[in-house]
């Protein structure tokens, strides 16, 4: 499934990433109940000169971040959360 069809799971349901390449990425190799998965964390913001070498981890990112879990094996995006009702991120 695409990460735009996906809506999210968390307090506030059914939220959609109407534009996910308009954002930063992240991409975080993680293990869980032994699958490898891809965490994805993404935001809009103007993110550090060095955020390519370290996580970029905000609380309440609030419209501007969101999380998203990839399964390599299966090509699937699951699991995703956000803080709040997503707008379009900036142009960059």
């Amino acid at each position: 499934m695409r990460i735009s069809k996906l809506k999210s799971g968390d307090e506030l349901r059914q939220v959609q990433i109407a534009q996910p390449a308009g954002f930063y990425r992240q991409y975080i190799p993680i293990v869980v109940g032994g699958r490898k998965l891809i965490y994805i964390n993404a935001f809009s913001w103007t993110p550090a000169s060095y955020w390519q070498e370290r996580i970029m981890d905000r609380c309440d990112t609030g419209p501007s971040g969101w999380g998203v879990l990839y399964e390599p094996r299966t090509g699937q995006f699951s699991h995703l959360r956000t803080n709040a009702m997503l707008v379009p991120p900036p142009p960059r």
